[in-house]
């Protein structure tokens, strides 16, 4: 049987962003946390393991698969949560599956490099199949908005792999800065990717819902 993972959206609504790590990337939200690492968390909604969205590795990978189809230029994936380390088995092998595509995997935890390679409770598995790795927790005190793909000065971008050279990394960050990308479903679901500041994302969302919340003009 396949193994499964618990998202913190509908399969569905998967879609490419431009600010999830360099190029065009699948940013993908995995649910649960038991790291708990900071009180600034992002994504406070995605702590609770229960009430997310299960679908098998296959299911997953099928529908990176065919995003892949639709954008020629999609570099890869890129993982956030929640802590994506807490379903590192399932992780692992939908990260091999996604590199098998001839993509690239990008992975956010709220632990550092060198605790995952302790390989604590098989933590550690995910990195022979990840090229980027964000290690460390966000933190507001630290916000530095010069950073790449991170929020605070206590996190690292570590290459894993030789997918990308520093010079790479530098080009593709030149040419995105910071930025967001938000989406709508049709069903009014609304997705917010890129943000690294919990106060920018809290102001957003309270633009959003007033403006979707707002009675037709029409």
């Amino acid at each position: 049987m396949d193994a499964s993972l618990e998202l913190g959206h509908p399969l569905a609504t998967l879609r490419p962003s431009s600010h999830n790590g360099p190029g065009l990337r699948v940013a993908l939200w995995l649910k649960g946390c038991s790291l708990r690492c900071t009180r600034d968390c992002l994504n406070p909604h995605l702590l609770d393991p229960r009430g997310g969205h299960r679908h098998t590795v296959e299911q997953v990978s099928d529908r990176v698969r065919s995003i892949a189809a639709v954008y020629p230029r999609l570099k890869g994936l890129t993982v956030l949560g929640g802590e994506p380390t807490d379903q590192a088995r399932p992780l692992a092998e939908l990260l091999r599956r996604v590199r098998e595509l001839g993509l690239t995997t990008m992975v956010y935890s709220g632990y550092t490099l060198t605790a995952l390679r302790r390989d604590v409770d098989g933590r550690g598995q995910i990195l022979a199949h990840v090229d980027l790795l964000v290690d460390g927790p966000y933190m507001d005190s630290l916000y530095d908005e010069t950073l790449a793909w991170r929020g605070s000065s206590n996190q690292s971008v570590h290459r894993l792999s030789a997918a990308y050279s520093r010079a790479d990394l530098e080009r593709a960050y030149a040419d995105q800065k910071k930025g967001c990308t938000i989406s709508v479903t049709s069903s009014g679901l609304v997705s917010i990717t890129g943000f690294q500041s919990r106060p920018a994302v809290e102001s957003v969302e309270r633009l959003l819902s007033t403006a979707l919340g707002s009675p037709s003009d029409g």
